[in-house]
């Protein structure tokens, strides 16, 4: 349909399409060599359309029947991709009557004309041709994409592709993009578009304009055309692990059906009965986008299209939990079992997921239910809770098939022995780690879903729908254990909110979604109540009771209490903002778990693998793996199943299909790119315990924390692995285990108080039962040997102390501000409650730590303006119990000596000020500082109070050259606004990266971190800044 150019503008960030005019662009010549690289265009014209009224030069002064508009162009800096996000237009529906549109060849090009796919846009050259090399690192065209300083990597006689791949033809040496998926009919007629998709992506290494060239290819509807083949074997969507027989009817006896799109175009002659069966060679491990059309005396019908997923790869266990050899598995828990990739739902059943009585020999599997996606199932045991003490075992039987038909690679078993009377029982409540949208959090929008994460396992009755617990819903009036109201300081009559609660496959995240949309510019409540029970019945603390205006002034007791605010309705897609390798990355360990930071909270049931993969780059077999999202939801995590092969370029992709909590897409998809280094063969070592070896601990509650030299395979970091044993009887305790983000870092908590005495924490390179093997990396390398540390413990005899307060003493605050404070150690969070931590001009909430370790109180609605006092009294207590095998949350720790007050003032008005980093001297080391000492502690000073509840391993973490994440401790100064990265271990030569993401939010009105500030050369919506340990220079 002729030849069209595409002109992109840097400096405006704009792109205009228009028929080629060579002379236009820079004289004749140089436009002729920029179509030599291949031209279809020959005889046909991309000015069949004249709009009178348009000077010449003006956009759509000249245009084709089918014509290409663009929607909009994405730069990200971050990640040096460009994306153009444009259309098709079948223009054929303008008037030929000269106002103002005039068909310049109405006998080939006639006026209301349809068209038949396949619909394709081949590129077809450059402009400049110089500078091609030099500015385009890579390019992918959402179909095929091109490497302009190695197109062929991988030797097979096409351009490599970074993209899931719509080629037009196999033997041809160019990259095109296929629209056909996106017109389902395969019929554009007068005046239809595609809708805008994205077009065509580049990475580049300067920002800066070009041209580029390429053909419009489709069949233009005529009465002579043949009929469209049907294909009735397969059908779209179909998931394969072998080459197809494509069969189908309504062809022309004796035509030719032909298809392409697969290893290499296929074609058979149609039958008598006007049937045909061809078969197609797909190309391995990659999506087959087939057009199906026929060839009837040189008249080429239209296409039928189809997509097919073709794999041939074995899926695998990944991890199950309880881990096998585990010795103190929960008697209430579930088997959870994660696989590589989605399975058949129709084969995750209980003759393939077995829960046996090893004992007995008996199977009690009572049901099997699987993750949204299939990747991950559960089987839920029969008679509850198990049999303290005996042994059990999980089964994933080569039965299982995914989605292909490829059978489980091998039987899995996960073996394990219930906690008994002598191991002691899980007496610890759980708790909640994270809550989206976050406390005080403005500019909600109102068709927002919200999420709850929690650090175990949660009963699903006391959660899922909108279950009622009398013991909370203290005036019986049915208020849920999770629930979203009308604050009454915004509304004259609130309303409650109605909406269901659903928990995930682990049962460590719920999801609340609303029936219908909040109302904009209002104020809202989130409750979760203290009735949420993990599976043992443990309940979450309750914090104290409150009275609820839109449910009749009811009185209810909660564990967690937030506020937010809505304003308009989100429009806007979340926007990639760093990826992890950077683009270009090389030398890069094959064991990194790529990770993709937004700029605000995914809906995590878009992170799935439909939506974000990897594959070896000039590739599109997707390498084994799951996806994790932060308790921020701006996070993804791509956690290989298996090291990547060395010496290799992957490239990590986010398809656009992600959407934010109001369900907006990303406007385009998003690409990394990096090449990994040798092979691991360095054994993984204990770095350090804490405590260390011969200390005796004052604290029968200690923390107990366990640093590694490097990432861990988190499946291997269980209770089969790593132990905590009371030396005296030889017996281990139950414990939790808390993960760093980068997978070097475990925490014990024991599931009650230990006795006095000594006891051991055993980290094991191997264990007594099958597979065998102990804790490993992430390239399956298990430790160098057993590590061990044995210390003693005594009663606690200390009393804890308030370390600070913000506001400060005489400090001041907004309405919407929040009070924090600071403790010397880990705090019995059951104590920590609003009639403890009093203040006079506000109706308080509080929200505690994790760990203890600090308190926020907050307003339900406004503070009061005037002089306020903070009292934090003496029954407040720590972490901990007198007696052995009790619970450490039950107000049986060491109590604050006196009351501790602190004055300050609210002033009248609203905090709405984003936290900045005012200056390149509030980063330390300053941005592209170099030869810095080894043993320097970066950090990062905000304009104002930041919210200690956002400072986490995800919110802001330190990477090295190659992109690996650095292990750190994160501490927030006393008056909250410097963040302080201390490294576990000496850093070595080379660059490294401070990053900081808007997941960070300020104490006094929960806004945003703005991204801004701190940088010699600013990036949009994170801190990205660079320090050199050698002479550098950072790039």
């Amino acid at each position: 349909m002729g030849t069209f150019a595409a002109h992109y503008d840097a400096a405006t960030g704009s792109l205009r399409f228009e028929p080629a005019d060579f002379g236009a662009i820079g004289g004749t010549s140089v436009g002729e060599n920029a179509l030599t690289v291949e031209n279809n265009s020959t005889g046909v014209t991309a000015r069949a359309i004249e709009n009178t009224a348009l000077a010449v030069g003006q956009i759509n002064k000249y245009m084709g029947l089918l014509d290409p508009d663009s929607c909009t162009t994405d730069w990200n800096a971050s990640t040096g991709i460009l994306s153009f996000y444009s259309k098709i237009v079948n223009r054929s529906n303008l008037a030929n009557n000269g106002a103002p549109y005039v068909y310049t060849d109405p006998v080939n090009y006639p006026p209301n004309t349809s068209f038949l796919g396949p619909f394709y846009m081949p590129i077809t050259g450059f402009y400049p041709v110089s500078e091609q090399p030099n500015i385009l690192v890579g390019m992918n065209t959402a179909s095929g994409g091109i490497n302009l300083t190695n197109s062929d990597a991988d030797h097979n006689g096409w351009i490599d592709s970074i993209w899931p791949d719509f080629r037009y033809n196999p033997t041809a040496p160019y990259p095109h993009y296929d629209y056909t998926p996106f017109v389902p009919s395969g019929r554009m007629a007068p005046g239809d578009d595609t809708g805008c998709v994205v077009f065509m992506q580049f990475s580049l290494s300067v920002h800066e304009s070009f041209t580029l060239y390429f053909d419009m290819l489709a069949v233009k509807e005529s009465p002579l055309m043949p009929s469209t083949p049907q294909v009735t074997s397969h059908s779209n969507g179909d998931w394969v692990n072998d080459n197809i027989i494509l069969s189908g009817d309504n062809c022309t006896p004796d035509g030719v059906v032909w298809v392409e799109g697969g290893q290499a175009a296929a074609s058979t002659t149609c039958q008598a009965d006007a049937s045909y069966a061809v078969a197609v060679y797909l190309r391995s491990n990659s999506v087959n986008y087939l057009s199906v059309y026929q060839v009837v005396n040189g008249e080429t019908s239209g296409a039928a299209s189809l997509a097919i997923n073709h794999d041939q790869i074995a899926p695998t266990v990944l991890g199950m939990s309880p881990a096998n050899g585990d010795p103190t598995a929960d008697p209430n828990a579930n088997c959870v079992i994660t696989f590589s990739e989605p399975m058949d739902p129709t084969t995750l059943t209980p003759d393939n997921l077995t829960f046996v009585d090893v004992q007995s020999g008996g199977t009690i599997t009572d049901f099997v239910t699987s993750s949204a996606d299939h990747s991950q199932a559960m089987i839920a045991p029969t008679g509850k809770p198990l049999t303290g003490g005996d042994v059990f075992e999980c089964n994933a039987l080569v039965g299982l098939l995914d989605r292909a038909g490829n059978a489980l690679a091998e039987t899995s078993t996960a073996r394990f022995t219930t906690a008994g009377a002598a191991t002691g029982q899980d007496v610890s409540p759980p708790r909640v780690l994270g809550l989206t949208p976050p406390d005080n959090a403005p500019g909600v929008s109102p068709d927002a879903v919200f999420t709850i994460d929690f650090d175990e396992p949660i009963n699903p009755a006391t959660i899922e729908g909108s279950v009622v617990d009398p013991d909370c819903d203290l005036d019986g009036v049915g208020l849920p254990t999770v629930f979203v109201f009308e604050l009454n300081s915004c509304n004259d009559n609130p309303q409650p909110v109605v909406g269901t609660t659903t928990l995930d496959i682990f049962g460590t995240r719920a999801t609340f979604t609303p029936s219908s949309l909040l109302k904009v510019n209002n104020c809202y409540g989130i409750v979760v109540t203290n009735c949420i029970a993990d599976l043992t019945g443990n309940e979450l603390p309750s914090r104290g009771q409150r009275t609820v205006a839109a449910y009749g002034s009811a009185d209810f007791t909660y564990n967690t209490y937030n506020v937010f605010f809505t304003g308009t309705l989100d429009t806007q897609g979340p926007k990639l903002v760093h990826v992890s390798p950077a683009v270009g990355a090389t030398d890069v360990h094959p064991t990194l778990f790529a990770t993709m930071v937004f700029n605000e909270p995914l809906d995590p049931a878009t992170v799935i693998g439909n939506n974000f993969f990897v594959t070896p780059f000039g590739e599109t077999s997707r390498v084994p793996l799951t996806l994790t999202a932060d308790t921020s939801l701006q996070v993804v995590t791509f956690e290989i199943a298996a090291p990547y092969a060395a010496a290799t370029t992957y490239v990590p992709t986010t398809t656009g299909s992600a959407t934010d909590l109001s369900g907006n897409p990303m406007l385009a998809p998003q690409t990394g790119r990096f090449t990994t280094s040798a092979a691991d063969t360095v054994v993984p070592t204990v770095v350090s315990f804490s405590p260390s070896a011969g200390v005796q601990v004052a604290d029968r509650c200690p923390m107990l924390d366990i640093y590694f030299s490097e990432p861990m395979n988190v499946h291997t970091l269980n209770q089969s692995t790593i132990r905590l044993i009371e030396v005296a009887t030889g017996l281990a305790r139950p414990t939790v285990f808390e993960i760093s983000d980068d997978a070097m870092h475990v925490r014990l908590i024991a599931n009650s108080s230990l006795g006095n005495g000594a006891w051991k924490i055993q980290v094991s390179k191997t264990v007594a039962t099958p597979p065998f093997a102990g804790v490993e990396d992430r390239a399956a390398l298990t430790l160098n040997s057993d590590a061990s540390s044995t210390f003693t413990v005594s009663a606690d005899i200390t009393p804890p102390t308030v370390l600070g307060v913000v506001p400060s003493a005489r400090g001041r605050m907004y309405q919407n501000g929040s009070v924090l404070v600071f403790f010397s150690e880990e705090m019995d969070k059951s104590t920590l409650t609003a009639a403890n931590l009093f203040v006079n001009l506000c109706n308080p909430i509080v929200y505690a730590a994790g760990d203890g370790t600090y308190a926020i109180v907050n307003c339900i609605n406004q503070w009061g303006t005037g002089n306020d006092t903070i009292t934090i009294k003496t029954s407040v207590r720590d972490f901990g119990n007198v007696s052995a095998n009790q619970s450490c949350e039950a107000e049986q720790g060491q109590a604050v000596k006196k009351d501790e007050k602190s004055n300050f003032t609210v002033d009248t008005g609203i905090d709405a000020v984003k936290p900045t980093v005012s200056s390149l001297s509030d980063v330390y080391p300053q941005d592209r500082t170099v030869s810095m000492a080894n043993n320097v502690v970066p950090s990062v000073t905000f304009s104002e109070a930041i919210d200690p509840r956002t400072v986490f391993g995800n919110s802001i973490f330190l990477l090295d050259e190659a992109g690996n994440r650095v292990s750190v401790r994160l501490s927030l100064s006393i008056d909250a606004r410097k963040v302080s990265l201390t490294p576990l271990s000496p850093l070595g030569s080379g660059n490294f990266t401070i990053i900081a993401s808007t997941a960070i939010r300020d104490l006094g009105g929960g806004n945003p971190y703005d991204g801004a500030g701190g940088e010699q050369t600013p990036v949009a919506d994170i801190l990205k800044t660079c320090f050199a340990t050698d002479s550098g220079p950072c790039p």
